[in-house]
């Protein structure tokens, strides 16, 4: 197997890790064994009462749709042309 395959199959296992964990704590994070851990105890509890609270929920979404935005303009700039059509069809022009 060569180089570039293995470093592929490591990126594609890395991504699928970082999102198996980010789901797993958004979906388990109410769960009394996480909360056994006083570091993950203190951040979800920060995570749960900015989504609770209204006047910051608006908030949140604004925040992370900018982020999400960003990185897809971002990600449509960098490769190119030809590319764009991976980046769900975003073109920029520039």
């Amino acid at each position: 197997m060569g180089l570039a395959i293995r470093s592929a199959i490591l990126d594609k296992t890395l991504r699928v890790a970082a999102l198996v964990s980010v789901f797993s704590l958004c979906l388990f994070a109410d769960c009394p064994t996480q909360k056994q851990i006083p570091a993950l105890d203190i951040l979800l509890g920060e995570v749960a009462a900015a989504l609770r609270d209204p006047g910051t929920q608006w908030m949140v979404l604004v925040c992370a749709g900018m982020y999400f935005l960003g990185f897809v303009v971002l990600r449509g700039h960098l490769a190119g042309g030809d590319r764009a059509s991976e980046c769900g069809g975003l073109r920029v022009e520039g």
